[in-house]
């Protein structure tokens, strides 16, 4: 089954494709990668963890990013659109709204209420650039303030968006929409 598509939807669709491959190729790469874990003050630590999620953070960043061509959001609504039912329409949707729900809810660590949003936009902006300008100086500010917990929330965000994009395009895939 085909749907039709708007141009700028048609181009929605294709970049996404791209995006939800380069998320697939990134998980696979961490599912076989192996890190040094020791424990420390009672979690779990791994050397240069921002740097071993970075392949998975950089196309994640920008399914995340409202903003972008290729938004995870913009393919959301363009498959509810599409009023057709299926499994992978539906695993899709609650994947993407369980995402996303996430992303609006929020921790309070110490005394402090952190929202998870803010959790997982500084830990994007300071897997891929790092030091670079500074760009990382929010994620370093709520890690030293808070601790290792909000590295445990950002990874978990990071792989729940991953999971969601590869749902979203399962029932791209399923809807016969171009790839």
């Amino acid at each position: 089954m085909t749907v039709p598509l708007s141009d700028s939807d048609r181009n929605t669709v294709r970049i996404f494709r791209r995006i939800a491959r380069e998320v697939r190729a990134a998980l696979s790469i961490e599912s076989t990668t192996h890190t040094e874990a020791r424990m420390v003050g009672g979690y779990i630590e791994t050397d240069n963890v921002l740097e071993h999620y970075r392949p998975l953070c950089i196309p994640v960043r920008r399914a995340y990013l409202e903003s972008d061509p290729g938004s995870a959001f913009r393919v959301d609504r363009i498959i509810r659109e599409a009023h057709i039912e299926s499994e992978a329409v539906t695993r899709a949707g609650a994947s993407f709204a369980t995402a996303t729900e996430d992303l609006n809810s929020h921790t309070i660590l110490g005394d402090d209420r952190m929202k998870h949003r803010e959790i997982f936009d500084a830990w994007l902006e300071a897997a891929i650039f790092g030091d670079f300008a500074d760009r990382d100086s929010r994620y370093k500010e709520q890690l030293a303030e808070l601790g290792k917990p909000v590295e445990g929330i950002a990874i978990r965000l990071t792989e729940e968006f991953a999971r969601a994009i590869v749902d979203l395009d399962d029932a791209l895939d399923a809807l016969g929409f171009p790839d």
